[in-house]
């Protein structure tokens, strides 16, 4: 519950925070993946790397919602509404994030 619901939610969230206090943020995926590449993604600025570091904090408060809140038998009662609230969040500014993508020509 500690190492998943704090632990391995600290991960999108302190890239999410980097990506906002840098104005940059990478969005992964795409065609130019290969071994030796050294990853692929495309790199964003402005507001949609704003929308993506929202997105990536969302996705850490996720994790810990459903690691955490929901094993927890005390925090369970509030736990639905959290996560519904927090998908819609991560929902709205991931679909944020890709408009400004193709809105800039990024």
């Amino acid at each position: 519950m500690w190492l998943g619901g704090v632990g391995l939610a600290l991960v999108p969230v302190s890239y999410g925070v980097y990506c906002l206090i840098s104005g940059h943020a990478v969005l992964p995926g795409g065609s130019d993946i290969s071994i030796g590449s050294g990853g692929g993604g495309l790199d964003v600025y402005g507001r949609a790397a704003e929308a993506l570091a929202t997105a990536y904090i969302t996705l850490g408060v996720l994790v810990h919602i459903q690691l955490f809140w929901g094993m927890h038998p005390r925090l369970n009662y509030i736990y639905e509404v959290l996560r519904l609230v927090a998908l819609l969040i991560f929902l709205v500014s991931l679909g944020l994030g890709i408009y400004w993508i193709f809105a800039s020509g990024n």
